[in-house]
């Protein structure tokens, strides 16, 4: 898939997002972005999204930016997401600062001059079809008769489902049926007589176009849920090396091997599950304490029985929320 530029890509990652569930999806401006292009939310985190349409897999820079950004814009995570790959180094230093990396996320495009020329096809075949409805009642001409008022519905219909169904799968193959039983009707109508047999032709060109249309929109959808596969995928591993990070952190604070099992999402952020020789309450309690009096975000360490226990993550902003909640 290609685009104009860079701009171009950003926009469509954005439209891209709102399709998946994130909200408030905005554009940073291009001048003074501060390495952040999208900012989005969902399930109550703020994400910061630097886009890169590159040619090449994507290096050091681009994490390092996303992750100033993302301080600069107090968002809850850092995301790089591009159309290609990454480096070696690039995965690395993501892991450390825990910025996401999103890979082979290639949101379809259409172009404007499409859209506008079959609206253009689609406006003249819907105002034919109303003044040949008006001729049939005012001049009588074409003769009034079920086959042309047929007609008339169809052009008109076919032409509105193709105008405001345009983004639609589903309204695009209808429209486009519609226009080709439309031409094989004036084949046996008095229209076949009216017009000369070089102009009946043209009454395929909209289903032709409508359904080349279709084709795109269904191209499109399939990209994009690979692209959002490729982006679950992403997310999983990012959270698990999230997890990862902090087993020598919790191993020294505990004063015990700890190992990591697993990670999920929840509503006000992440939480980690751990594998301890023993687990003391107490100690959970006191590490606890520790790491919310040094480290950024809130942290929750829950006791699940004598040798596994929880670590909750939760952006700040989402502290109250989830202390609600419990």
């Amino acid at each position: 898939m290609n685009y104009q530029d860079g701009f171009e890509f950003e926009h469509r990652c954005a439209a891209f997002l709102k399709t998946k569930g994130y909200r408030k999806v905005s554009v940073t401006p291009p001048s003074g972005d501060q390495g952040i292009d999208v900012i989005a939310y969902k399930s109550g985190v703020k994400y910061g999204i630097q886009c890169k349409y590159y040619s090449a897999p994507v290096g050091n820079k681009a994490v390092q930016e996303a992750y100033s950004g993302a301080r600069f814009y107090d968002c809850d995570r850092a995301v790089v997401m591009t159309n290609h790959t990454f480096t070696k180094a690039a995965r690395e230093l993501a892991d450390k600062l825990e910025v996401e990396l999103w890979e082979h996320c290639s949101p379809g495009r259409e172009t404007g001059k499409f859209r506008k020329l079959i609206h253009a096809f689609l406006f003249l075949f819907l105002l034919a079809g109303i003044a040949a409805g008006a001729s049939m009642q005012i001049f009588q001409y074409p003769k009034p008769s079920l086959l042309n008022y047929l007609d008339v519905f169809l052009a008109v219909t076919a032409s509105l489902l193709g105008i405001f169904g345009w983004r639609f799968l589903s309204l695009n193959l209808l429209s486009g049926a519609l226009y080709l039983i439309l031409f094989f009707l004036l084949l046996f109508s008095g229209a076949a007589k009216i017009l000369p047999s070089e102009v009946l032709p043209v009454f395929l060109l909209p289903a032709v176009l409508l359904s080349g249309h279709a084709i795109f929109l269904q191209r499109q959808k399939s990209s994009d849920s690979d692209g959002q596969d490729s982006t679950d995928h992403q997310r999983t591993l990012s959270n698990q090396n999230t997890g990862k990070a902090y087993t020598r952190l919790l191993s020294q604070g505990l004063r015990s091997k700890v190992q990591f099992l697993s990670s999920e999402e929840a509503d006000y952020g992440e939480k980690f599950l751990y594998h301890i020789d023993e687990c003391s309450a107490k100690d959970l309690a006191l590490l606890e304490k520790e790491m919310n009096r040094s480290m950024k975000d809130h942290y929750r360490l829950q006791r699940i029985n004598n040798s596994q226990f929880y670590l909750h993550r939760i952006p700040k902003k989402n502290k109250k929320n989830q202390d609600s909640s419990d």
